[in-house]
């Protein structure tokens, strides 16, 4: 091996499944891929100098699609987010660094020496991709930034993932997935109107701007199909944070009115919520007129209901949320979850599409 640089095997791991213990019951056997499948991305090479999630799940989902990842981390300790909880025991790394790094090859490489920067280097220039989310300046210290990388590879996709953007009076500033949950609204939207908003546990900010990082990645090669040429692409938590509040400014413009806090029921659609069965809770969304008539005639067996006037659209079953809630709570309660779900004669296959978990 050269200088600054060795691999890092990554042993495979089989997860503790007892949460899962149902889901073959639950859902379609699992079909495996042919192994000898085509991938999409398959021959091109990604060299991915990201850490903890956003970055990292980017080209995870690269990975994925049958690019080769060559990650590159700190010599000794390696991407700080391998020592996130649990550590398994045997392995040495924690189970959120597995999730988000399955499919991709390690090295570390010291880019504070000179050799290690030659590597570095060397392994850009034969590179389709560059995936980064180092603070702003880190990689044009380095000499590893987009305007030096492109004079040896004109065609070379840069990726760069950022908190608040790469330019401005906040490029400096770190960012992690809760704060740019709470900055950018998206607490406030989430939990019950009588208590602080809540954040959602799921780094959803994170794994979010990683999706969009990955379909930023997936258009500049298929515009370098049709130019030959490639591109610097950007991706900022902060703007993907504010896209996951929804249609929810899009609503205030319209109305003047703050987003509200409605806990697990839906301000759009009635009704919508969680209900209990006699054994278990189980969430409905009646997302249009044509499923609340088919969860009154063919769930319930409340034809006078889908007919009834009062409840022809969705303002006026808004309008009489309470009492529609209470008419189904009383309903669901008489019969387990398994009578509601309704399945085939496998016992597998939900039919009532209106009552859904």
């Amino acid at each position: 091996m050269e200088p600054g640089y060795h691999e890092v095997q990554h042993p495979s791991l089989k997860p503790n499944l007892a949460m899962l213990n149902n889901i073959e019951a639950d859902f379609p056997p699992h079909v495996p891929r042919p192994a000898d499948a085509p991938t999409a991305l398959g021959g091109l090479r990604v060299v991915d100098f990201t850490h903890f999630i956003a970055g990292p799940f980017a080209t995870m989902m690269l990975a994925d699609m049958g690019a080769d990842i060559i990650k590159i981390e700190a010599p000794g300790r390696g991407d700080d987010f391998r020592q996130y909880p649990p550590v398994h025991s045997e392995l040495g790394q924690g189970a959120p660094f597995l999730w988000s790094n399955r499919n991709k090859r390690s090295i570390a490489i010291d880019l504070k020496t000179p050799e290690g920067l030659d590597v570095a280097r060397e392994l850009i220039a034969s590179a389709d991709v560059v995936v980064e989310n180092f603070s702003t300046g880190v990689m044009e210290r380095f000499g590893l930034d987009y305007a030096t990388c492109k004079a040896y590879n004109p065609r070379l996709i840069y990726c760069s993932v950022s908190a608040y953007g790469r330019t401005g009076a906040f490029a400096d500033r770190l960012g992690f997935d809760p704060i740019a949950q709470a900055e950018s609204g998206f607490v406030s939207m989430n939990g019950y109107a009588d208590r602080e908003g809540v954040r959602a546990l799921s780094p959803v900010m994170d794994i979010s701007t990683a999706m969009m990082a990955c379909n930023a990645v997936l258009g500049a090669l298929l515009a370098r199909e049709k130019s030959g040429k490639g591109q610097a692409v950007e991706i900022a938590l902060f703007d993907n944070a504010v896209l996951m509040t929804g249609y929810a400014p899009m609503q205030y413009l319209f109305s003047g009115a703050d987003p509200q806090r409605h806990g697990n029921t839906s301000p759009d659609t009635c009704p919508s919520g969680v209900f209990k069965a006699k054994d278990k809770s189980f969430y409905i969304n009646s997302g249009n007129n044509g499923i609340f008539q088919r969860l009154m005639t063919q769930v319930i067996g409340r034809p006078d209901l889908a007919a009834d006037p009062n409840y022809a659209t969705g303002d006026l079953r808004r309008a009489r949320r309470d009492e529609l809630f209470e008419i189904l709570g009383n309903a669901f309660a008489e019969q387990p979850w398994s009578h509601w779900q309704g399945t085939d004669a496998g016992g597998r296959y939900p039919q009532r599409g209106t009552a859904q978990r």
